[in-house]
């Protein structure tokens, strides 16, 4: 009969890796969990040995790993999990099998420490972290400690690629798509900074976390009651252990005889060590108590009541570590689809479960090219579109928008400079020209060009316009300086317009 071993130390340990793997989600987080909480598990001499000695160590990842993967831990008899393959040059290599290949697998044939239900998801758990050492789009990173929240699940809409995170010196963080840069050596799709676009995800969470109205206060308190028992049993059993190993080493002691001083003092020393390990073991325990009754002190409970109307300050809290948020957010979001639009990036979510939100269109730093350059509205460009089909020349054209309040990109007043290099970014004519093609299409002449048709100076065609009633001429006003054009009516024509 196959029996959880009678050792409850042994039995607890066990059982506190899956309940920290339930909690984590991840095997190298319970190894870290069990490294800063001093915490050891159990391993014997020889596996196949029932009564061989139970050494007791620190656990590192690859036996957190083999005690998730192994199903006698779910009850489940199991044979065949591996291959022995004999490779050409002689040497043999064991190969694990997938479990629908497995010779026998028998679900719930003894007691165990979780379900098979519980141990499938595992399974699938582990094979999901996996991914974070795959190559292309399946690869799917675990949350680290940089600042950028979307980590590992933003995809390029333009190229379908996993966008990559690039931190610069100041800390800034931008998501950068570089797989075709990289594969074809072509230009990189797209380049955006990140804070915009996290903050962005970010109110989007605080609102579907805050809709659903957690009881967040007793949530945080179970998680830090949980932890705090599951730590104090493993030292009260750790302390019981010595105990009984202090017990031991002094009756050993006791009965030996005091003159054979070669096996006495041995012995003396032996049930020294183990006093020592003992006290050690106690106050180790007592500090632990005494930093768990510090942190859940009255202020603290009455501050964490208080967020449970507010997931925001849990969300921004200094307490809150990167690889927090970003757990959080794998738990609703499946991934995010990024598209730069010039100066904004249209956010689209896939959220757990299949269903797809985008949000509005999230605005992008400019350049400092950009942010220096004068530049102007699409309101402003409209007005002076129409200040400058009117006429006015640029010096006007700024006083006139300046009466109406309008400012430049970078809140100044406009000025015939300004005016000037808005025109050329935008290839817009100024007034002075557009009177002049309006003038032209009605049959106006410039001086030089009517005096070279007529065959006389300019001179005599300034003196002849004044006086000769078949000359108009039309003055343009241009600041300081005016523009004359003149146009010659023929008798005939000033007769049937009369007429008509």
């Amino acid at each position: 009969q196959v029996v959880k071993d009678p050792d409850r130390r042994i039995a607890e340990a066990i059982a506190l890796v899956f309940r920290q793997f339930r909690k984590l989600g991840s095997a190298m987080q319970v190894t870290k969990w069990f490294v800063n909480q001093r915490i050891e598990l159990p391993s014997r001499s020889r596996p196949s040995g029932l009564h061989s000695e139970v050494y007791w160590s620190t656990p590192k990842h690859c036996k957190i790993q083999k005690i998730i993967r192994n199903p006698r831990y779910a009850g489940c008899y199991a044979y065949g999990r591996t291959k022995t393959k004999i490779l050409p040059d002689g040497r043999s290599q064991v190969i694990s099998l997938p479990m629908d290949q497995w010779q026998v697998c028998i679900p719930e044939a003894h007691e165990g420490y979780i379900s098979w239900d519980e141990y499938l998801q595992n399974q699938e758990t582990l094979r999901t972290n996996a991914s974070s050492f795959l190559q292309g789009a399946e690869r799917v990173p675990s949350p680290r400690k940089g600042m950028a929240l979307l980590q590992s699940r933003i995809i390029c809409g333009k190229c379908g690629h996993r966008m990559r995170i690039h931190y610069d010196r100041n800390q800034i963080w931008y998501y950068v798509c570089i797989e075709k840069h990289m594969r074809q050596g072509a230009t990189a799709c797209q380049r955006m900074r990140g804070e915009g676009v996290d903050t962005a995800v970010g109110n989007f969470i605080l609102a579907a976390v805050n809709q659903k109205n957690l009881a967040l206060s007793y949530l945080v308190q179970e998680e830090l009651r949980t932890d705090f028992e599951a730590g104090d049993r493993q030292r009260k059993n750790r302390i019981e252990h010595l105990q009984h190993q202090e017990h031991l080493a002094s009756r050993r002691f006791m009965a030996v005889d005091p003159s054979n001083r070669l096996v006495a003092s041995t012995l003396e020393a032996n049930w020294e060590q183990c006093i020592r390990a003992e006290q050690e073991a106690v106050q180790e325990h007592k500090h632990y108590v005494q930093q768990h009754q510090s942190a859940l002190d009255t202020e603290l409970k009455e501050h964490i009541l208080q967020l449970a109307n507010d997931f925001g300050q849990v969300w921004n809290a200094e307490a809150t570590t990167s690889e927090d948020r970003k757990r959080l957010l794998g738990k609703l979001i499946e991934d995010v689809t990024l598209i730069r639009n010039d100066y904004q990036a249209v956010v689209k979510l896939r959220l757990r479960g299949g269903r797809t939100q985008e949000l509005p269109p999230v605005d992008l730093p400019r350049h400092r090219a950009d942010i220096m350059r004068r530049d102007a509205s699409p309101e402003v460009l409209a007005e002076l579109e129409t200040l400058l089909e009117a006429g006015l020349y640029d010096q006007a054209a700024a006083e006139a928008l300046n009466r109406q309040g309008h400012r430049d990109s970078r809140g100044d007043p406009f000025t015939d400079r300004t005016i000037q290099t808005i025109r050329k970014r935008y290839h817009m004519k100024n007034g002075l020209r557009r009177q002049k093609e309006k003038l032209k299409k009605q049959g106006y002449k410039f001086g030089c060009e009517l005096a070279a048709e007529l065959g006389i100076c300019y001179q005599t065609l300034q003196r002849s316009a004044e006086q000769d009633p078949d000359i108009k001429v039309q003055r343009i006003p241009a600041g300081k300086r005016t523009f004359v054009m003149y146009k010659i009516v023929n008798k005939s024509n000033q007769s049937n317009d009369s007429s008509t």
